[in-house]
């Protein structure tokens, strides 16, 4: 039914009808079959190859799928892609080059993405407007701000200077 053209092959003095071109969105396997039978394919080589009576090729993926010699690989943790590069990644990998990394790999010190977009850093670190880590650099700090100054002092520290600092709690007169 989507055969475009037969052809007859004789095995062991047998005449054997098969189909050597089928319709768009189908592959020749005998009979034709339907492109979406082979993982990720959205696009599939629709007539046989000389010699050949059978042609299980794809020739275009879907989004989180990468075509390699005819056979369309998964993009580990890829969630939305072009066939060829990824364009969106599973939570807490970020890409690179279209590929998925995770996001510690790509932003220092962040420790959870989504969208491609660090949402939490490390202790040592703060998340800045831009959405990348950045070290704290206030001595005694827990926990820096988007701006840079001090949230959270360690433990028998207090913020000082407009949290620019932490400062002993013994050092404070009063």
């Amino acid at each position: 039914e989507n055969c475009g053209e037969c052809q007859v092959m004789t095995l062991q003095n047998i005449n054997q009808t098969y189909c050597s071109h089928c319709k768009n969105g189908y592959y020749p396997d005998m009979k034709c079959v339907n492109c979406s039978s082979i993982e990720g394919c959205i696009e599939c080589q629709s007539k046989v190859d000389t010699n050949q009576t059978m042609t299980k090729k794809c020739i275009k993926c879907s989004g989180e799928y990468i075509l390699n010699n005819g056979i369309c690989t998964k993009i580990p943790n890829c969630l939305e892609g072009n066939g060829y590069l990824c364009d969106k990644c599973s939570s807490d990998y970020i890409i690179k080059n279209g590929k998925c990394k995770p996001c510690n790999e790509v932003i220092n010190g962040c420790i959870s993405s989504e969208n491609d977009t660090c949402i939490e850093c490390s202790n040592d670190y703060y998340l800045t407007k831009e959405k990348k880590c950045k070290r704290c650099m206030i001595d005694n700090c827990e926990k820096c701000s988007d701006d840079g100054r001090c949230d959270t002092c360690k433990y028998n520290y207090t913020k000082w200077n407009d949290g620019k600092k932490c400062v002993e709690c013994s050092e404070i007169d009063g």
